[in-house]
């Protein structure tokens, strides 16, 4: 009975490994979240992010292009976002985390839903 059990669990945590969305890909961040007197407000942005399992490229930064090398450090829970899930990337020549949302989970001034990005401290809402 134990073994049909924990079977049962391996196959249900393969399951739902499988089913995280590929994070590689262009991220377009529409707003950037700021505290504004103590409430957050957004910020028009048109910076473009391409994320790859080992290279992320930020493009129209106030330096032009820049490039982090990181580490795909996989799949994570972040209970202060309501429990959604993350992907997680360590940046090597920075030191820091890279977090992407798995899906759409914010809402922006257009009403439209937004991966959630959060870098530095920072909440980026993209495409």
């Amino acid at each position: 009975m134990k073994k049909i059990v924990m079977l049962i669990f391996v196959l249900a945590m393969c399951i739902v490994s499988t089913n995280a969305r590929n994070p590689v890909g262009y991220y377009y961040v529409k707003y950037i979240a700021y505290n504004n007197n103590g409430k957050t407000d957004l910020a028009v942005s048109k910076r473009t992010v391409y994320v790859e399992k080992n290279k992320i490229t930020a493009f129209n930064t106030l330096q032009g292009k820049k490039y982090w090398e990181v580490k795909y450090l996989g799949m994570v829970n972040m209970s202060k976002y309501g429990n959604f899930s993350f992907h997680k990337f360590y940046l090597k020549n920075k030191g820091m985390y890279f977090y992407v949302s798995d899906e759409r989970m914010i809402t922006g001034k257009d009403g439209r839903l937004y991966y959630m990005i959060e870098f530095d401290g920072q909440v980026q809402l993209a495409d």
